[in-house]
């Protein structure tokens, strides 16, 4: 579950980006690849993270993880992002990046319409 959350937000009425404190609601599920899994994003990951909740229910992961390295640390790439599992201390980080960088594109909507990047710690319970 994620414990604190924080990063940019783009203010209309300023005009500018600003920091800022998100809530911290969204909780991770990462656990080994299983046959009946629908994977759209991480074909071929040994291991799956999934948002709790609708996704997991559904078998329909947001992304794939690599195997725990020598040190125990889980990568995965849920969509947009990245969630990084010590699975000894059961602590992790992760981040949505889409938003800032691709403000001004063709068809980005500029930076009104903008995502919010953010970045998250939490702690983890094995189930």
């Amino acid at each position: 579950m994620e414990d604190k959350a924080t990063g940019f937000k783009f203010n209309p009425a300023s005009n500018v980006w600003e920091h800022a404190v998100f809530k911290t609601e969204q909780k991770w599920l990462i656990r080994p690849r299983r046959a009946t899994d629908k994977v759209h994003h991480g074909e071929g990951s040994p291991w799956l993270v999934f948002k709790f909740g609708r996704s997991a229910r559904r078998n329909s992961p947001t992304g794939g993880c690599a195997e725990p390295n020598s040190i125990g640390l889980i990568f995965c790439e849920p969509a947009g992002g990245q969630l990084i599992l010590n699975t000894k201390s059961l602590r992790f980080t992760g981040s949505y990046m889409p938003g800032y960088h691709l403000s001004g594109l063709p068809d980005s909507g500029g930076d009104k319409e903008a995502d919010t990047p953010v970045i998250a710690i939490g702690t983890c319970t094995k189930l």
